[in-house]
This record gives structure tokens, sequence and C-alpha cells, in this order.
């Protein structure tokens, strides 16, 4: 039995940051380039500005999945953070481990 005392933070925010933007690029970029393909075939009306919409959709593939990288590592900082906090009190989670080259030296 093994116990999980602290989370390097650092780490967990280079991890978080690359997962995050790569599932943000896989979910807003095809929302991106709809808005601006839909965008297109929108009538022009006089309440509603559509040119703006292409627009959008350019800035909404770039920075969205950046600010989703980014705001799901900070989450995931805080998150570690006050677990290494509360691990140093209430001691970490306990994990039972199971090496595997040892197992196949028995059989």
């Amino acid at each position: 039995m093994y116990k999980l005392k602290s989370i390097d933070i650092g780490s967990v925010i280079i991890y978080s940051f690359l997962m995050y933007l790569i599932l943000g690029l896989i979910i807003f970029l095809p929302l991106g380039l709809l808005v601006s393909a839909i965008s297109t075939f929108l009538p022009d009306t006089s309440d509603f500005d559509s040119t703006i919409l292409p627009f959008f959709g350019g800035v909404f593939i770039l920075l969205i999945p950046i600010f989703y990288a980014v705001l799901g590592s900070v989450v995931n900082a805080v998150i570690v953070l006050l677990y290494n906090l509360i691990s140093k009190k209430f001691g970490g989670i306990k994990i039972e481990l199971e090496n595997l080259d040892q197992i196949e030296s028995e059989q």
C-alpha cells in the first residue's frame, strides 16, 4: 500500500494545459468553422449585422480553445494545491499498486 502525499503543481499545469488545449481544439474548431459557414447563408437584415459572424468564427476558432486550456489548468492547479494542503493534515490517498514484472516472474 502506498500513500500519495503530494502532487507536483508544475506537471499538473503542463499536462492539464495540453489536454484541455487538444480537447478544446477538437470541440471548438468544428464549431467555429460551422459558425463561419452558416454566417454566409444568413439573410442581411437591418436589425442584425451578420457581417461580424465570420470574424467571430475566426476568433472563436483561435481564442476559445486557448481560454479553455488556461481556465482548465488554473482550476486543476487550485485543486492540486488544495489536495497538497489537505493531505499534509489528514494524510494522502492510499493506493495499492501491483508490480507486473513481479507477477509475471511468479507464474
